[in-house]
């Protein structure tokens, strides 16, 4: 039974304050790493860069430094909060080459379904529907896997330290 003397105590475990917590897992602790002017995550290793600001402005921002965007979170007194994204030039090519990936094949797909009909009653009148639904499917995951890779939003930065945590991704 937990007594009343324990319930008090603080977790030393835990960080004393979000201010302490990693913006990138939610995880790990933020501690300074030796002879440098860099913090690191003690769970997902990634590096920071901390700033502050001169004194009567007192909002810290940090950067991350080793991940090829950069990422930026500003102290709000609460948590870290992200920072919009220095825009880089937009890529329209990328999206289109997304977009045909995407749209192109499941669209050949239900052309040939429509130019070359299946008898409605055959035994294998499922499967041109179903390959376009599972093609489409596919290819709207690699869309987006190719757009998540160039634009590291921070949901599929969280997945990719959560698989490699997990060893489910090298």
């Amino acid at each position: 039974m937990l007594g009343l003397s324990k319930l008090g105590k603080r977790n030393r475990s835990r960080p004393r304050t979000l201010y302490e917590v990693c913006p990138v897992c939610r995880h790990g602790h933020l501690n300074a790493m030796a002879l440098m002017e860099t913090v690191s995550c003690s769970f997902c290793h990634h590096i920071f860069s901390l700033e502050v600001p001169p004194p009567p402005v007192q909002r810290p921002t940090l950067s991350i430094e080793d991940f090829p965007q950069s990422l930026r979170w500003q102290w709000t007194g609460d948590n870290w909060r992200s920072l919009p994204q220095v825009e880089m030039p937009l890529t329209l090519w990328l999206w289109a080459v997304a977009l045909a990936i995407m749209i192109l094949p499941p669209t050949l797909l239900g052309l040939a379904m429509a130019i070359v009909p299946v008898a409605a009653y055959s035994r294998g009148a499922w499967i041109p529907p179903f390959w376009m639904v599972a093609t489409l499917i596919g290819h709207g995951w690699i869309g987006l896997w190719l757009l998540a890779e160039h634009y590291q939003w921070p949901w599929y930065t969280r997945l990719q330290i959560f698989w490699q945590r997990h060893g489910l991704l090298r």
